[in-house]
């Protein structure tokens, strides 16, 4: 499902994007302690996956890390995703 949306100045595009090809080797949080790991699982737990990821024109994630790690976790295949395509914006 892909999706041209204008909301206000931004324009984007919202994807549905298979997790199972998704890098999972990639850095996503800066944890140097066990205190700082426990507070993103957390965070994971109370992320709501029902709204979108944020990622700008090079992929790079704005916005739904911790969604990210949840649906993974929690077996999905997909998530949604909107794209920030205008890039003055990120």
């Amino acid at each position: 499902m892909i999706n041209d949306i204008e909301r206000g100045f931004y324009k984007t595009k919202e994807v549905k994007i298979d997790l199972q090809v998704y890098n999972l080797s990639q850095d996503f949080f800066e944890c140097t302690n066990l205190f700082e790991f426990l507070v993103h699982m957390e965070l994971v737990n109370k992320a709501q996956i029902k709204y979108p990821v944020i990622v700008n024109r090079e992929w790079r994630v704005i916005d739904g890390r911790h969604r990210i790690c949840k649906a993974i976790m929690k077996w999905h295949k997909s998530i949604k995703w909107i794209m920030i395509l205008d890039s003055k914006v990120v």
